[in-house]
């Protein structure tokens, strides 16, 4: 698979130089292509991966998207995102993915039709997930972007402008069909291995109303989406049926950016369901010392109730979660930047241990190292 779009690609390339500069100059009016991506090195002080680093320290994450749009047509505009990325976490492997492919039709500015696998309008940050550039640290919130967030939809959905003054302006995005959330680890102890819990939500309704205020730079927004989540573990046909149910996500968004504050802070929850109940917060500041130097702060809180029986058992820490994070960041323009961060993270929900026989040695003595620290140095870029 991997190289058969190793060839696909090259294949174009080969094209390209071929075309004549007539053919070329139409292609560049019709198409756009951008790109995004990133490295980081981690290390923990302890048995525990969180994000990107382990510890013994981890040079292996890498990331890299393509984001190419056509206009063939007036009203018609086409979004295609090939991704690709790789961990350096023994339950991580390279993975080659579609992000989203979908058609836009404009019929006007307030009703806009998009059809395929859609990029998802879910709090801030599900429509740009990769883009490093667009955030003071190297990766997101984990109790809102790792645990239920998903970059994509696949089924139909309206978005446009429902009211625009001076001062105010509403936007809305409506959509249904089927979504896959971003996987998470699980120990199969039968094998002596990890594996991924993979989670799908079908009939899936949901929505986000954003609204940009008279303060330049200061929006708000309600997401929400509900749907009948099923959990399966990858690799075989077993599944966590006592997690089956339907849930629904409820999240406020607040943002503030001007060209020296960076203001950020989001709340999530899940109540419907009494099997998985979700109340994650984070609040985010970063601030422009200089055209190039930049500090930033963010502190997440999370707290899980996880009521099936296959967890039953388990250290009440790995329901637990809050990081509290500084960096430094050094950009070079806004399409380069270098960035530095130190975590203190308390519970394992997302911080575990990297090998097998850790993880089973602290599950049977009941506990983990609940207290992680994480170094992260990276650089992610744009164009």
């Amino acid at each position: 698979m991997k190289n058969r779009g190793c060839f696909l690609m090259f294949w174009m390339l080969c094209l390209w130089a071929i075309w004549d500069e007539e053919a070329q100059a139409q292609f560049m009016n019709n198409v756009s292509i951008h790109g995004f991506g990133g490295w980081a090195y981690g290390k923990t002080d302890n048995e525990n991966q969180y994000l990107v680093g382990n510890e013994d320290g981890s040079y292996d994450h890498v990331s890299f998207s393509l984001s190419i749009t056509a206009n063939p047509y007036e009203q018609l505009s086409i979004y295609v995102q090939p991704g690709y990325s790789e961990g350096g976490v023994e339950f991580e492997e390279e993975d080659v993915s579609l992000d989203y492919a979908f058609a836009e039709w404009y019929f006007s500015d307030r009703f806009i039709l998009r059809v395929g696998k859609v990029k998802a309008p879910f709090m801030l940050f599900t429509e740009v997930y990769n883009v490093g550039t667009l955030r003071p640290f190297y990766s997101l919130s984990q109790g809102v972007y790792q645990e239920i967030a998903t970059e994509a939809y696949k089924g139909v959905g309206l978005t446009g402008l429902l009211y625009s003054n001076r001062e105010w302006e509403l936007q809305y995005d409506v959509y249904g069909g089927k979504l896959s959330l971003l996987p998470n680890p699980f120990l199969d102890a039968r094998e002596y291995r990890f594996k991924l819990i993979e989670t799908t939500a079908t009939d899936v309704i949901g929505g986000r109303i954003t609204v940009h205020t008279p303060l330049n730079g200061l929006s708000l927004g309600v997401s929400s989406y509900t749907g009948e989540f099923d959990f399966e573990i990858s690799d075989t046909v077993q599944k966590f049926l006592s997690f089956d149910d339907r849930y629904v996500l409820f999240g406020i968004s607040a943002e503030y950016l001007s060209d020296r504050w960076w203001i950020r802070s989001e709340y999530l929850a899940q109540k419907k369901s009494p099997k998985i109940e979700i109340d994650v917060a984070y609040l985010e500041v970063a601030y422009l010392l200089t055209e190039h130097w930049q500090i930033a702060g963010r502190y997440e809180v999370a707290e899980f109730g996880i009521s099936a029986p296959e967890f039953q058992g388990s250290p009440t820490s790995t329901e637990e979660h809050q990081d509290l994070v500084l960096g430094l960041n050094y950009w070079m323009n806004p399409n380069l930047v270098f960035k530095f961060s130190y975590h203190i993270v308390e519970g394992n929900r997302f911080a575990i241990p990297n090998d097998v026989a850790d993880y089973l040695a602290a599950y049977q003595k009941g506990s983990f190292d609940e207290t992680t620290h994480l170094i992260v140095f990276g650089t992610q870029f744009s164009f």
